[in-house]
C-alpha cells in the first residue's frame, strides 16, 4: 500500500549501517537532508558506502556527525537550515 510519509530531515537508523533504509522507505520519505549519528572510526565503519548512496540517491544532502561535529537544525517555520561545528 502507499503512504503519505515524507521527511524533509531524516535521521537515519543505526549509525547509516549496510541495511538502515530501504530504497522503498526512501521513495516514500523522500528526504531533503539525511543526519546519521556515528563517531569517527567506529569498529564497524559506519555509515557503510551503501547506505551514504541510497540515501544520496533518493535525493538528500547527507551529513555524518563524523564528518561535520554536532548538527543543528533550525526552522522558522517556512525554510529550514542545518549547520555543522566543523
Amino acid at each position: 500500500l502507499p503512504c503519505a510519509l515524507r521527511a524533509d530531515v531524516f535521521k537515519v537508523a543505526h549509525q547509516g549501517s549496510r541495511f538502515s533504509s530501504g530504497s522503498l522507505f526512501l521513495d516514500a520519505v523522500d528526504p531533503t537532508y539525511a543526519v546519521i549519528s556515528a563517531g569517527a572510526d567506529n569498529p564497524h565503519s559506519h555509515p557503510h558506502p551503501e547506505a551514504v548512496a541510497a540515501l544520496e540517491d533518493a535525493g538528500a544532502d547527507v551529513w555524518v556527525t563524523a564528518d561535520s561535529g554536532d548538527i543543528s537544525i533550525a526552522t522558522d517555520g517556512q525554510s529550514l537550515s542545518l549547520t555543522s561545528a566543523r
